[in-house]
């Protein structure tokens, strides 16, 4: 089942810890990784309920998926919070340490 990154908020302590696949816009430059909802939640990039931190695999190319829409996979974190720092990620505490990126098809 491929995820929306809305849901991860709103199934967030039932996903906590396990490996999802989720559809979103990537944003990744060398100090913002986040996943968003939505292109003009990405463009805004105010809207925390729509963001969630990533994690980047290592050998990703940053032109090609930066600001385009993906489907990631990988492990949620639902609050990092506290146990580690994340530089570039959401205030929200939100977290997916990505195992892969792959484009979406227009």
């Amino acid at each position: 089942m491929i995820l929306d990154v809305g849901e991860l908020a709103e199934r967030s302590g039932e996903l906590d810890g396990q490996v999802v696949t989720v559809r979103g816009w990537i944003e990744i430059d060398p100090e913002t990784f986040r996943l968003w909802e939505t292109a003009s939640a990405m463009e805004r990039g105010k809207d925390e309920e729509q963001c969630v931190g990533i994690s980047v695999p290592k050998g990703i190319d940053r032109k090609t998926f930066d600001r385009t829409q993906v489907i990631v996979h990988g492990q949620y974190v639902s609050d990092v919070s506290g146990r580690f720092v994340v530089l570039g990620g959401c205030r929200s505490g939100r977290f997916l340490i990505l195992s892969s990126v792959e484009s979406v098809t227009p």
